[in-house]
Order: C-alpha cells, then structure tokens, then sequence
C-alpha cells in the first residue's frame, strides 16, 4: 500500500451555525472542502482542518505542526496514528447538541485515563 494513503484519513466536520459540512482530509498535505480553503488555494490551515487536528488527531494546542500546510512522512505518521480510531460520541454531531470546545475538552479529559486532570492521587 502506497504511503500517502496508507497514512491519511478523511472525516466530515459539521459546521453548526452555518448548517454545513465540510471533509477534512488529514495527511502529508492537509486539505478541505470548505470555500476559506479553496479560496486561499490551500495556502492557510482553515478552521475546519485546525480543529480536526485539535479534536481528533489530539495535537496539543502549542503544535507547530498545527501551522504547517505540508507534513513530514514522520509528522504525518505520528498525527494520523494519534488519531481516535472511533470517534467519541461527544464529539459526533447530535442534533440539538451545540457544546462549546471548552466543554467538550474537559469532558474528554475527565474520561481520559492518562490525563493529569483524571488523577486519584495515588
């Protein structure tokens, strides 16, 4: 299986306000459908792909990788493995659903077994 495909994956982000959705394709070269994107010619990250980063990938939120339009064999790799391999009912799209990204990390984080926040002191 060829690397670059071997090592992308695609998902569809749900843009609430503005009743759309876009797909984000995450890889050596990060794409989306969104008009931002195509209009700036894939020059600049949009939204839509920095979130996918953030929220899926779990890129920490001081990742110089969150600012690179082009992605190392290695980055590209290390970011599509970090990815969840089923995506957290809290973060799916529900209808009626409109939680903030605050609300939603912490409630990722109080689930998370590894992080600092999930601690019982031991």
């Amino acid at each position: 299986m060829d690397f670059s495909t071997a090592h992308q994956r695609a998902y569809i982000v749900v843009e609430l306000r503005k009743n759309s959705n876009h797909k984000v394709k995450i890889g050596k070269s990060p794409s989306c459908g969104s008009a931002n994107f195509v209009k700036n010619s894939g020059k600049e990250l949009c939204k839509h792909i920095i979130w996918t980063l953030l929220n899926i990938c779990r890129l920490p939120e001081n990742s110089n990788l969150l600012h690179q339009l082009f992605l190392t064999d290695n980055d590209a790799l290390s970011v599509v493995g970090n990815s969840y391999s089923v995506i957290p009912q809290n973060l799916m799209y529900k209808k009626g659903t409109n939680k903030t990204r605050k609300e939603v990390i912490q409630e990722l984080l109080s689930n998370d077994p590894c992080s600092n926040t999930n601690k019982s002191g031991l």
